[in-house]
């Protein structure tokens, strides 16, 4: 059998690899493995696979890819491999249009994520959950979460990402801002896009564009949507990437709906939804579809509409039934309109009133659970500081206690030396004693200075649980809080004296104290009592 580490193993969260590379490499690195039938390896291939091809994969063989590996990862992988489970999971959820599971899915991989130094993939854990907001219409959390993706990107230097973070909330504005100010807002973006770029083709300035180009068909502004659209096509073409592949052809089908070319519109939304169709998107096929719905409601033919109307219907209800509602009635309105039907229109214009009342329930619902779900990082995030904090303070504390022998051994063999040559010059006596009496004083001195930088980094770390129990006990002395602290780390009293320079009645009498001024009975536990301050 090959040696199953004689290649070092691909991992795209630390090197990054262009697109088709990095999955050839993959694929390659997995047939390795299965022929070494490498349980190991093949797992987490299999992810790290998903992940990479997920936005060109077909979504069938993504979900696959995951379930082989999901059980061995979560048992055995490590924390940044449990992250991007659960960030591809979010991906593909939302692909499927459940975006509420999606966003807590993102969430769940950025507890994960957080603790560990993968920046790229914290800032697109962050810039998932702003997106599926986005689509859940909470506005507020969707910029505070691109907005740290932003933030962290930034901080880690990430420069491409921290550009594409920026263009994602610039597709935020254009739901919120009126089109002219979407538009001056994104013309902004494009000019800071090409100074950092120094003018070099980058894909998030095409995907600007493409934005831009929408802007301008909602103004009808044909002309400088297509100059735009055509503009961001030509970068995407000479960078050699297939990246968001079925957009491009919608927006080539409403520029061509928008210009009255039945024909070329046909063209393309046949083609984006054969691709939504491979991929798994819902999204995209829906748009497809509304883009025909609005094209021949437009052009006064109501029966053809009708026909596009039941497929985004039968869309809907087949992949995102929880979408059904939202997608479809605005499209309802505007049939009944169309063919005249006002008994009709009515009634759906009181249901999307209807809809809009539960929406603001469901995202109530939604943002309430939302608050939960972070709250729970937030938690989990204090706890990985707190165990941090414990870490080092036992690293610390076993430094010490090496020092402590270094330096005893280092007094002992001083010692022995002086013996020895005391047996042979008797008369060099009291000058060795004296050098002995000096090298003493320095190893206490030494003592000292540890024992003190020691207490200083321990009331550092120990800042907020000294703060809170001082805030509960006020009568506790500086000495009695700082026992305190150390009984709360489990130091024993023995150590707690030694480290505070003390004799150990001395501790004993503080902890009398201590229980005295704790109001504590002869039954109670200080160390119990001590371990509840502050939670």
């Amino acid at each position: 059998m090959p040696d199953k580490k004689q290649t070092e193993p691909i991992d795209i969260m630390r090197h990054r690899l262009p697109y088709p590379e990095v999955v050839k490499a993959l694929e390659a690195q997995l047939r390795t493995y299965e022929a070494q039938d490498y349980k190991k390896g093949i797992m987490e291939t299999k992810l790290q696979l998903a992940v990479a091809d997920i936005d060109f994969r077909a979504l069938p063989e993504v979900r696959q890819l995951l379930t082989d590996c999901e059980a061995y990862i979560l048992r055995y992988g490590s924390m940044e491999q449990k992250g991007l489970l659960f960030f591809a999971r979010g991906r593909v959820l939302s692909f499927e249009g459940q975006y509420e599971e999606g966003l807590f899915m993102a969430i769940k991989a950025l507890h994960y994520f957080l603790p560990t130094d993968v920046h790229e993939f914290t800032t697109k854990c962050y810039l998932l959950c702003g997106i599926e907001c986005r689509h859940l219409d909470m506005y507020n959390e969707c910029l505070e979460y691109m907005n740290k993706a932003v933030e962290v990107s930034q901080k880690a230097g990430i420069k491409g990402m921290t550009a594409m973070c920026m263009q994602n909330v610039n597709e935020v504005k254009m739901d919120l801002l009126p089109a002219p100010e979407a538009i001056r807002s994104m013309n902004d973006f494009l000019k800071y896009l090409r100074e950092i770029y120094e003018g070099k083709d980058n894909f998030t300035e095409a995907l600007t564009l493409l934005c831009l180009s929408e802007l301008y068909l909602r103004q009808q502004d044909v002309a400088k949507a297509k100059e735009v659209f055509a503009q961001s096509e030509a970068i995407k073409q000479r960078l050699g990437s297939a990246m968001r592949e079925m957009d491009y052809r919608n927006r080539r089908a409403a520029i061509a709906a928008a210009e009255g070319d039945e024909k070329a519109m046909l063209h393309h939304t046949a083609q984006a939804i054969e691709m939504a169709g491979v991929q798994g998107s819902v999204q995209g096929e829906v748009w497809s579809y509304t883009i025909l719905f609005d094209y021949y409601i437009a052009h006064g033919q109501t029966a053809t509409a009708k026909k596009h109307l039941d497929k985004v219907r039968k869309v809907l209800k087949t992949k995102s039934p929880t979408q059904l509602d939202k997608n479809l009635s605005p499209l309802l309105v505007k049939y009944y309109h169309a063919t005249g039907d006002v008994r009709s229109e009515l009634q759906y214009i009181q249901a999307v009133h209807q809809q809009q009342l539960e929406r603001q329930q469901q995202l109530t619902t939604a943002r309430l659970r939302h608050a939960t779900a972070v709250h729970e990082i937030e938690l989990r995030d204090m706890e990985h500081q707190i165990m941090r904090r414990e870490l080092n303070l036992k690293s610390q504390e076993l430094n010490l206690s090496n020092h402590y022998l270094q330096h005893r051994n280092d007094l002992l063999d001083d010692l022995k030396e002086c013996i020895t040559t005391m047996q042979k010059d008797n008369a060099r006596r009291e000058t060795v004693f004296q050098t002995l009496f000096s090298k003493i004083d320095v190893a206490y001195a030494r003592e000292d200075n540890e024992k003190d930088l020691f207490r200083q980094k321990f009331d550092a770390a120990q800042a907020d649980f000294i703060r809170a129990l001082t805030k509960k006990y006020p009568t506790l002395s500086p000495a009695e809080s700082r026992i305190c602290a150390l009984m709360h780390q489990g130091f024993a009293n023995k150590e707690i004296a030694t480290l505070l320079s003390t004799t150990l009645r001395n501790v004993e009498t503080h902890r009398l104290n201590i229980r005295k001024k704790l109001k504590l009975k002869r039954a109670d536990s200080l160390q119990l009592v001590l371990a509840g301050i502050g939670e």
